[in-house]
């Protein structure tokens, strides 16, 4: 293989000064996605708290609650288009305070109760508003902390991926063709991708990150390239500009087809 030419402007000392290869169509339309699904974003750790919060209030009351007397003060039935359903408010005393709950009941619970009847509800003195229970109620259900449990998991591993693409990988991507030590890649496969409504060229690269006897031989990388023109060119065998972290040398990027590019010093 013939000695590889690098990119005049990658000969400049790091940190390198760096723009998007897109300009604004690339950086203005990230921030805009960005700001976007922030509110999708923040909603992530709410959920995560949400959670925390219903299993402390759960353990605390099967736990480390007492049992007061509580009373009936209204129930109510409820149309709606799939049918009825019924609920109950009621109220409890703690240390001379009056506090108040809330509940959804069977039909059959619900012909059974009268207002005004005395009930028992379970209380975590720590926090009696939040922490309190009957027939199931507020931080007395298991299956609402399951449910609360599940919707933050699933919301955040969904969300974990909005995050890579929106904030890490951009980062990255800076970061190497910021301060990357810059090597020769060879391409190893050029593949026609169709997952999805836009194909794509699916390159798979191999370099070798400094003296190999110090970073442990070659690395294999890959690319997906859309739209199909910008690698129309690219055949198996091609040598090219591979950025790579030297504290992390599995961490490159093919440079031709990164999101940024380094720019000359400025005059």
């Amino acid at each position: 293989m013939s000695a590889h030419t690098f990119e005049p402007e990658l000969d400049q000392p790091t940190p390198r000064r760096i723009a998007a290869r897109e300009g604004c169509a690339h950086g203005c339309g990230l921030w805009f996605v960005r700001l976007f699904c922030l509110p999708h974003t923040l909603a992530g750790p709410f959920l995560v708290y949400q959670a925390v919060r219903a299993i402390v209030l759960y353990l605390g009351v099967q736990y480390a609650g007492t049992d007061v007397e509580g009373a009936i003060v209204q129930k109510a039935e409820h149309s709606v288009k799939k049918g009825r359903y019924y609920t109950a408010d009621y109220v409890f005393t703690v240390g001379g305070v009056e506090y108040t709950g809330h509940v959804q009941l069977n039909a059959e619970t619900y012909a059974a109760l009268r207002e005004g009847q005395p009930i028992p509800v379970r209380v975590w003195e720590s926090a009696p508003q939040a922490g309190h229970s009957w027939d199931g109620s507020e931080a007395g259900s298991l299956a609402g902390v399951k449910g609360l449990c599940f919707a933050a998991l699933a919301w955040n591993a969904g969300l974990s991926v909005l995050v890579w693409f929106l904030y890490v990988r951009p980062w990255r991507q800076r970061q190497l063709v910021r301060y990357g030590q810059p090597t020769a890649g060879v391409v190893r496969e050029v593949a026609l991708s169709k997952n999805g409504k836009t194909p794509a060229y699916r390159i798979r690269y191999e370099y070798t990150p400094g003296p190999s006897e110090i970073f442990g031989g070659r690395r294999s990388g890959s690319v997906k390239v859309s739209p199909l023109k910008l690698a129309a060119d690219v055949k198996v065998g091609d040598v090219m500009t591979v950025l790579y972290d030297p504290r992390r040398p599995r961490r490159n990027v093919l440079y031709r087809f990164g999101d940024y590019k380094a720019v000359g010093p400025s005059l």
